[in-house]
């Protein structure tokens, strides 16, 4: 096909459109993203608004669960970052409360995510995870009154994806206390 003159190839090729794109669809929910730059005092930002964070150029997408404001920087795009994790999931846990922690970790190099959930959002979860946690005897969970925990490790590796890949679904502060064990542990994998 390389040999072919480029009139020779478009004529072969078939396209068509598998779904549509708003801008929208690059930012996060833009209710959280005010409550958060309300917080924060910086009700000057905005999304898409262009910034420099250390020396490197990027656009605010939008805020996390965790408070934070999210940043795409020069050279990476959503699409990119979206390819290692599963997106609906991704999304999922920006909305949520998220958690790291260890136990004995020097014996069995784990740390592990969870996600707190309202029991309402339970039907989005299991929309965003698909059908594999639930077979052969579920999954294990810490329920409240009103809310429930779910252990994230064994979703995101049964999914092929790191846990590191997840790492803005974080509080940073969080993510940087469990970081070198992070490393450590998928170092195993």
């Amino acid at each position: 096909m390389w040999e072919e003159k480029f009139g020779t190839v478009v004529k072969k090729l078939r396209c068509r459109k598998i779904g549509g794109f708003k801008v929208s669809d690059l930012f996060t929910n833009p209710a959280t993203f005010r409550e958060i730059c309300e917080r924060r005092a910086i009700d000057f930002a905005y999304q898409g608004m262009k910034i420099e964070v250390d020396g490197q150029c990027g656009v605010i997408e939008g805020g996390n669960n965790s408070g934070n404001i999210d940043v795409s920087f020069e050279g990476e795009y959503y699409a990119e970052r979206m390819k290692e994790v599963n997106a609906d999931l991704y999304h999922l846990l920006n909305e949520n409360e998220t958690g790291l922690y260890n136990q004995e970790f020097q014996k069995n190099k784990t740390v592990y995510a969870y996600v707190h959930l309202n029991f309402s959002d339970l039907a989005d979860f299991a929309e965003a995870v698909g059908t594999y946690p639930f077979e052969e005897g579920g999954m294990k969970v810490t329920m409240f009154e009103r809310t429930i925990d779910i252990d994230l490790n064994d979703i995101i590796e049964g999914q092929g994806h790191s846990l590191s890949s997840y790492k803005k679904c974080f509080d940073e502060d969080t993510w940087d206390r469990y970081k070198e064990q992070i490393e450590e542990m998928e170092l195993d994998y």
